[in-house]
């Protein structure tokens, strides 16, 4: 479901929910997902079959979002990997900087250029 948002050229969204968003071009929303609030600046490129597998070998998220994320009130910037399961908003929390590169700025969640956020991480 989409409301209120606008999707740049060359995106995938599978089966997600978003609400008033902004997502730029070759951005990678996987199934289950839930944004509220969010503008995602995507990707520089699409990953190969072979970065996949070598994503799957070293453990960590491919590019873009996860299955069955939740994430509200955020700047995703670009070339960010944000695994499966990964919850994230700025509600009642302090500014500061927190695990994996997470910045809260003026109650504005932001996940800055090329940080991988692993699955099951939750702020």
């Amino acid at each position: 479901m989409i409301k209120n948002a606008v999707v740049g050229d060359g995106c995938i969204v599978e089966d997600s929910k978003l609400t008033r968003c902004v997502i730029s071009s070759r951005s990678f929303i996987r199934s289950g997902s839930v944004l509220n609030n969010v503008v995602m600046m995507g990707a520089d490129n699409y990953e190969t079959d072979a970065e996949f597998a070598e994503n799957d070998a070293l453990g960590q998220p491919h590019l873009g979002i996860g299955h069955n994320c939740r994430i509200s009130g955020a700047i995703i910037d670009k070339n960010t990997r944000i695994g499966d399961g990964v919850e994230l908003s700025p509600d009642g929390k302090e500014d500061g900087t927190f695990e994996h590169g997470v910045v809260i700025r003026d109650g504005v969640l932001v996940v800055p250029k090329g940080i991988s956020v692993p699955a099951g991480y939750k702020l």
